[in-house]
């Protein structure tokens, strides 16, 4: 550990004293340390401004970084690139927290993207036409690669709802249904939809999509 020589006069108080020790762990804290057979040493010192930086703020302070973003939802099992995804969405999600928007923009860094259909539409069955409640259909792109392709599991079905619980009108209650998207060479798509976990049915549609 390294030894900062205190500059304080003879004369401090205890308190400027106490300060003193806390800024000198403060010191300690932004040393990127490295391991040289048995004995850790440190390498590299971070700048501080660095910290506020989603693109260069070292792995270890993200879930600081997050927190002092408001991210309402942090899993420690995700990827270094979806945890800097989510931060960077933060500003942007909460901008449009309470709206359909809000939605849409929350679940991107999931690698996937959101339809929502809402009640009163015309396209929904009378049957279903529940004041206040909406339809998500979640899509997986099949054309990500394979590092950026989400795990379709409980764990992800419990982040989408958790992130879409936090960004919704809070009046509002909502249906989720998850599908993959296939992107072919032609001007056709291929929307596969199935019903959320677990998975009871499974409905193809051929969308046209205008080039």
């Amino acid at each position: 550990m390294t030894t900062l020589t205190p500059l304080l006069p003879p004369h401090a108080t205890q308190l400027e004293k106490t300060l003193c020790q806390a800024t000198e762990r403060l010191n300690e804290i932004l040393l990127i340390h490295t391991t040289e057979g048995n004995d850790l040493k440190p390498s590299v010192r971070i700048n501080i401004n660095q910290l506020w930086d989603v693109d260069h703020c070292p792995e270890k302070f993200l879930p600081w970084l997050a927190w002092a973003l408001a991210v309402n939802v942090w899993d420690e099992g995700w990827s270094e690139e979806k945890k800097r995804a989510v931060i960077k969405n933060s500003a942007l999600v909460h901008s449009k927290k309470g709206t359909i928007s809000a939605i849409k923009e929350a679940v991107k860094p999931f690698g996937v993207s959101a339809h929502v259909t809402e009640w009163w539409e015309k396209k929904v069955p009378i049957e279903r036409r529940k004041p206040y409640h909406f339809y998500i259909d979640i899509f997986v792109d099949t054309n990500l690669s394979q590092k950026d392709f989400p795990e379709i599991n409980e764990t992800f079905i419990a982040n989408l709802r958790q992130v879409i619980d936090t960004v919704k009108p809070l009046r509002s209650t909502y249906k989720i249904a998850i599908g993959i998207t296939l992107r072919l060479e032609s001007k056709l798509n291929m929307v596969c939809r199935m019903s959320a976990l677990p998975l009871l049915r499974s409905t193809f549609l051929l969308e046209k999509r205008e080039q």
